[in-house]
């Protein structure tokens, strides 16, 4: 079986930077078709935590950007379905074996579909302009 999660907003939308979103929404694939299995509020990443400076942004730096709760929570994942991450949580999740998918959807039940059918591929990158 396959677990993967997505980086969504509302519940509906994917979230377009994944460090921002408010939830991650995990699914299991079964017959080429995604179950809810839950919804994780994001309190794993520092824009979430709000310990970031929005004015600042590249001056983050690697102890106030740290992944690892991330990784943790997502760590049964496969892997996450978002529409744009920096290139430091890519590698980040790429070492724990979670592919990260870019998609251009913006409806996260679509792409969730999409994904369990096999038709959403990693490869096409929209990464954030922070590292």
């Amino acid at each position: 079986m396959t677990r993967f999660a997505v980086a969504s907003e509302d519940g509906i939308t994917i979230a377009g930077h994944t460090g921002r979103c408010r939830h991650f929404v995990v699914f299991d694939v079964e017959d080429d078709t995604p179950k809810l299995v839950e919804v994780r509020t994001n309190r794993f990443t520092a824009h979430a935590l709000g310990q970031c400076d929005p004015g600042n942004e590249p001056a983050h730096n690697r102890e106030q950007h740290g992944h690892g709760s991330l990784l943790d929570a997502l760590n049964d994942c496969q892997a996450l379905v978002c529409r744009g991450m920096g290139q430091r949580l890519v590698e980040d999740l790429l070492t724990r074996n979670i592919t990260p998918v870019f998609c251009e959807k913006s409806i996260m039940a679509e792409a969730a579909q999409q994904y369990a059918r096999g038709e959403l591929l990693p490869g096409r990158v929209n990464r954030c302009s922070h590292s």
